[in-house]
This record gives C-alpha cells, sequence and structure tokens, in this order.
C-alpha cells in the first residue's frame, strides 16, 4: 500500500503513516493552533517523501499538548507502528515539540529536532497559556519518560523566559540534546527562518542521521538583517536597559516589510 495508512483514529487524536522506501521513520506532531476547531488537514511533508522516509503524521483535535483520554492508547499504537521500521526520529515545534518528548521512549526514538518544547504546563515559570488549567501532569510528566540518550536538537530563543527555562529543565532529562540557540526568534524560535523561507534547514536537520546546529545558525544570522519580527523582538528586549539600542531596531523595522510567519504568533 503506497497510500496513507491510520495507525490510530479516535475522536481526540489520530496518527497517519505514509510509508516509504528508507529504513527510516519521521513522526511529526501537530502544533497549537490559535482557533483550532478540530484536526487541521492532513500534512505529508514532501521533503521526507523525495528522500523515502516512512512519515507518521500525529494530530490532535484540540490544543490539549496530546493529553487526554485518548493519549495512553495512541502511545501503544504508535509503538506497534514503528516496529521494524528502522531508525524513529522526530520534529515537532512547540507544543508539538513537547509531544515529541513525551512519545519518544514509546517510540524507540533515536533522534529528535524539537523547537521551543514545553517542560510542563505545570511549571512555575509558564502562564502564557489557557489550556494549563486542564493539564494532567501525571499523564504529561517528562520525567518518567525521559530518554537520556536521545540526540538531536533543542532549538529555542534564550530572550523568551519561559522558553529559556523549559529548554534548561528538559536537558536534565534529555542531555544529549544539543542546545541551539536562535536570538530573538520568537516562539516558536523559528520566526525569523520561517519569514526568511528557510524552514528547509529545520526539515533537512530533521531528516539526517546526524542533526547539526550550524546550518540552521547560519541561516538564522542570515535572515536577520531583512526580517522585522527580528528587530522588533529585539527594540522590545533592549528597550528597559539599551533605549538607543532599541530605537535603533524600532527604526530598522520600519523600512521593513512583514514577512508572513515571522510576525504570526503560532508556526
Amino acid at each position: 500500500m503506497n497510500g496513507p495508512v491510520p495507525v490510530f483514529e479516535g475522536e481526540r487524536l489520530r496518527a497517519t503513516l505514509f510509508p516509504g522506501r528508507a529504513d527510516r521513520v519521521i513522526v511529526t506532531f501537530d502544533w497549537r493552533r490559535e482557533g483550532r476547531t478540530g484536526f487541521a488537514p492532513l500534512d505529508h511533508a514532501t521533503g521526507f517523501a523525495r528522500q523515502g522516509f516512512t512519515q507518521i503524521a500525529v494530530r490532535t483535535a484540540a490544543n490539549d499538548w496530546f493529553l487526554n483520554r485518548e493519549t495512553l492508547a495512541l502511545e501503544a499504537a504508535l509503538a506497534r507502528a514503528v516496529e521494524g521500521r528502522g531508525r524513529v526520529q522526530m520534529l515537532g515545534f512547540s507544543m508539538g515539540a513537547y509531544a515529541a518528548l513525551r512519545f519518544a521512549r514509546a517510540l524507540g526514538a533515536r533522534q529528535a529536532v524539537v523547537v521551543s518544547p514545553q517542560f510542563s504546563l505545570a511549571a512555575p515559570w509558564e502562564r502564557r497559556y489557557p489550556e494549563a488549567a486542564l493539564w494532567d501532569e501525571t499523564l504529561g510528566a517528562l520525567a518518567p519518560r525521559a530518554v537520556p540518550g536521545l540526540r538531536g536538537l533543542l532549538i529555542y530563543d534564550p530572550f523568551v523566559p519561559e522558553d529559556r527555562l523549559h529548554a534548561e529543565a528538559i536537558r536534565c532529562l534529555f542531555p544529549a540534546l544539543q542546545g541551539v540557540r536562535l536570538g530573538h526568534g520568537g516562539h516558536p524560535a523559528i520566526r525569523t527562518l520561517r519569514g526568511a523561507g528557510g524552514m528547509r534547514h529545520v526539515f533537512e536537520q530533521a531528516g539526517v542521521r546526524a542533526a547539526r546546529a550550524g546550518p540552521i545558525l547560519a541561516a538564522h544570522r542570515a535572515a536577520r538583517r531583512g526580517s522585522r519580527g527580528w528587530w522588533l523582538r529585539l527594540a522590545a528586549h533592549a528597550a528597559a536597559r539599551r533605549p538607543a539600542l532599541a530605537a535603533l531596531a524600532r527604526a530598522r523595522a520600519q523600512h521593513l516589510p512583514p514577512a508572513a510567519g515571522d510576525d504570526a504568533s503560532e508556526p
């Protein structure tokens, strides 16, 4: 069968497998979407398909961080789906990055590229998400599901205080993940890259066997000068202590057009 294969079909969670010819599985997780009213359209990453990778796309009907009455059943279904299919790698952004870490052990994952993940919505420094009121720490805690040997990249903006603290807590449980700091990239930290059309660098590293930070860092640096969002985030950070720098950054931003994906609040 060459078409999509259902792995799990629930009312709250779904997982779909796109078969490939290579002995590698890339598992992707849906991200938080403002105004979500159900499942997002099914997405098969064309870059992974061209390389022959099997992809499993995991989706949720709500911004619930994949934690609901179907979580454990999904977890078991994912574990069965990857049996005998080779090396498992993962990619996720924000809520989806958290999910990659949450399900890494069940998937037997070897590598992850996670962008601005949360450690827990119950963390004392996290106050951004209204969904935190429904957070289930027993079902969602990363500590009992940690994979110390999981390699890959943990990408975040160190100037977003919540994301920096999440990254520090996550690396205590997943110490083999390399921290990749994209300053003033925002949340998620790839907004500058996304606005410049540079997301291919993230997807490329998610697919290779040994993800490298260098290409992503270089692409972020190259995109900064032309990113209105980057200059505005720099201005906001500098406003209190370095007003002259903040004024310069705002002036630069005024001469740049907004870029789709860079000024948005979510990926």
